[in-house]
Order: structure tokens, then sequence, then C-alpha cells
């Protein structure tokens, strides 16, 4: 595929940074909408994930439009060898930044949310603070099932051998229930375990590099530190049953967000991590609306 090297919002797809090209999802038909959201899925995800969110933003908030990104080295990456795989965490932040730009401009006078769910949740909040000084990106962020610590999801050792290995070998591949050991993490109510329902899905990726499971890892890590940069209103969603956060971290999380930060944590005892496709998805969903439509999340009382 050739490439524009300079960054292109066309039809279904855009030219980022580095003049490699990324598919993208949109909904919504407002010609001049007040709020739009741009969305980052999970690992082994895809904007797709994003779907039954628009579908209750079409019926309860017409003028808001979604645009939901695949993301670089996931499933629906155009370029399949990259699949499973990233060379270094900031290409994600430059695809976000570089994306956000455009929409600015077909977009200049609404107010623009950045949301991400799991991984998602990771690269955008750590691409807010890693954020170019004086430019302007997101108005507001919305952070669904974070990913904030490790804990005995994965074994220890396994973590140091994934890191000596890593070092050596970055594009040695695994599966994640090599590491986790576990084949029946439920992420939904009703769902199988992860690895088979995501399995099931046309963008899955069975096996990853340790390279993009040790950048993930460092993330996890730096989520409380990076916490600590957020400006701009946030909320915070995430399930009491979430294999991958146990609710104590996600209330550690929220205490180093500034306390002069508009802040609003949503906790759903019942949910797991796949909140869009959670049982009590439609209390999720209204829970942001709400939220977007409450003066906080502006930034007034």
């Amino acid at each position: 595929m050739s490439k524009n090297n300079s960054p292109q919002l066309l039809k279904d797809t855009y030219s980022s940074f580095d003049g490699d090209q990324f598919g993208y999802t949109k909904w919504g038909s407002a010609k001049n909408p007040k709020t739009v959201i741009i969305g980052i899925h999970g690992i082994n995800g895809a904007a797709a994930d994003y779907d039954n969110f628009a579908e209750h933003l079409q019926k309860h908030s017409p003028d808001t439009t979604l645009y939901a990104l695949e993301t670089r080295g996931q499933g629906n990456d155009l370029n399949t060898r990259r699949r499973g795989d990233i060379y270094r965490a900031e290409e994600w932040y430059k695809d976000l930044y570089t994306f956000t730009r455009l929409i600015r401009k077909q977009h200049p006078d609404a107010r623009l949310i950045w949301c991400g769910e799991s991984l998602g949740s990771m690269i955008v909040t750590h691409a807010y603070a890693q954020r170019p000084a004086n430019e302007k990106f997101c108005d507001a962020i919305v952070i669904l099932a974070p990913v904030v610590k490790i804990d005995d999801q994965v074994p220890g050792w396994k973590i140091t051998a994934a890191k000596f290995i890593a070092a050596i070998f970055p594009r040695f591949r695994v599966s994640l229930n090599m590491l986790s050991g576990d084949d029946a993490v439920k992420v939904t109510q009703v769902g199988d375990s992860h690895e088979a329902q995501a399995s099931t899905n046309s963008y899955y990726i069975p096996k990853f590099t340790l390279r993009l499971l040790a950048t993930i890892g460092k993330h996890i890590e730096g989520m409380n530190s990076k916490a600590e940069t957020f400006t701009h209103p946030v909320l915070v969603i995430n399930g009491g049953n979430d294999y991958f956060t146990k609710p104590e971290f996600v209330e550690e999380f929220m205490q180093h967000i500034p306390a002069t930060t508009p802040q609003k944590h949503v906790h759903f005892p019942e949910a797991y991590h796949l909140l869009m496709y959670d049982e009590e998805r439609d209390a999720i969903f209204k829970s942001i609306t709400d939220w977007l439509d409450h003066p906080s999340s502006r930034g007034q009382n």
C-alpha cells in the first residue's frame, strides 16, 4: 500500500503521522455535532466494539458523533505483518494526536472527548500525559475498565521471564493465556473465556510479541503516575467483577487524579471487564451521556 506522508482524513481510513493508513468507523449524522467522541478499543478488539455505544448515542444523544479507531498493531491493522506487535508506544499516541487534529478540522466548534476502553484507556491516559505542550486535543476524558495494577492475574515469575526474553527476542510471540495460565477469564456475565470469546472475531490475534506485551505492562505500571497529570474533566467507569483490575485498585487510581480536576467515578458492582458488551451496558452508556450533559464535564460547578 502506498503511503501518503501528509496526514489526511479519508472516508474510512486516515493517513497517520508516518504515512501509514488505518481504518476508522464513524457513527452519527449530525451536520454540526455539539460533541465528538474519539474511541480507542482494547487488546484483541476493534472499532466495532463501539457499536453498542454508538446505537445508544444515536437514540439518546443524536447531536453526538462517535469515531472509533483501528489501533496500530491490532487485528484490523492494514499492515498485516504488524498485527500483534508494536515498535514503540509513542506510535499509539501519535496516531491519536494525528487523528484528533484531523477531526478538530472537521468539527472545529464541537466539544471533543477522548474515550478509551481497557488497553485503549491506557493509551488515552499516557497520550494525555505526554501530549505536546500548548496544543489543545481533548476537552474531557472517559476511561472504561482501566487496568491500573498487575496483581495476581499474572504470576511474578512469568512477568520477570517475559521481560528477560523480550529484551533478547522482542518479536517472540506468545498467547495471552500463556501468561495468565487461566482459560476461563470471564469478561461478561454470559460470555465464554476471554480467549474463547475473542477467537470468534475476524480480527482475532492468537499470539502477541513479547515487545507488545511488555509495552502494555509498562503502561499498567505507569497508570497511577500518569493520572496525576489530568487537568481536564475525567469520568472513570469500572465493574466489580473485572478480572483484570480489582475495585480497590481503581479507587487508588482515582486518588492520584488531582483534587482540582473535575472527576467522577462510577462503579457497577455486577459488571465485568468488557463494559460495552456487558449486561449492564445500557446503564453504563447512560452514565456516560448523563455525565457529558452535566456541567462538571465542562469543568463547571
